[in-house]
C-alpha cells in the first residue's frame, strides 16, 4: 500500500518508479528508502568547534576522545556512522563520584542540544546537535 501511494505520489510530480526507490525529477532532491540510510553530511559541513564543550566537560572528567579519523574510529570499535567522525562527540572518563546524569545535565544548562547521550559505564559520550553561539 504504501508503495503504490509512493508510485501514485512520483507520477504526480513528474518522477519516475524505480526498482530502487523513487528518482527525483531534475534539480530537486528526493530520498525515500526503507533500507538505505540518508547521506551522512561531511564533516566540513558539520564540525563544531568543541572547545567549549571539551573545557566543560574536563570539570567532570577526562576528555579521552572528540574528533576522529574513520581509521582510528575502527581502531577503537567506533559506530560506523559515530558523531566522532563528524567532530560533533565527545568522550569523558568520569571522576570518582561524578554521574552521568550531572555531566549531562551541565551541558544543558549551558545550552547544548545533545543527540547523543550515553552512560557507556567506564565514560560518558555525548554527542551535539549544536547551539548557535558554539556553533563554528
Amino acid at each position: 500500500m504504501f508503495a503504490s501511494l509512493l508510485l501514485g505520489l512520483a507520477a504526480a510530480a513528474g518522477g519516475e518508479a524505480t526498482d530502487f526507490g523513487l528518482r527525483a525529477p531534475p534539480g530537486e532532491r528526493l530520498w525515500i528508502s526503507d533500507n538505505t540510510p540518508p547521506r551522512q553530511p561531511r564533516a566540513a559541513e558539520t564540525r563544531m568547534d568543541l572547545t567549549d564543550a571539551v573545557a566543560l566537560g574536563a570539570h567532570w572528567g577526562v576528555v579521552t576522545s572528540t574528533m576522529r579519523s574513520p581509521r582510528h574510529n575502527l581502531a577503537v570499535g567506533g559506530a560506523p556512522h559515530s558523531y566522532h567522525l563528524q567532530g560533533r562527540a565527545i568522550d569523558i572518563a568520569r571522576f570518582r563520584g561524578v554521574s552521568h546524569t550531572r555531566i549531562a545535565a551541565a551541558y544543558r544548562a549551558a545550552g547544548y542540544q545533545l543527540l547523543e547521550s550515553l552512560d557507556e559505564g567506564d565514560h560518558s559520550h555525548f554527542a551535539f546537535a549544536g547551539l548557535a553561539s558554539r556553533m563554528r
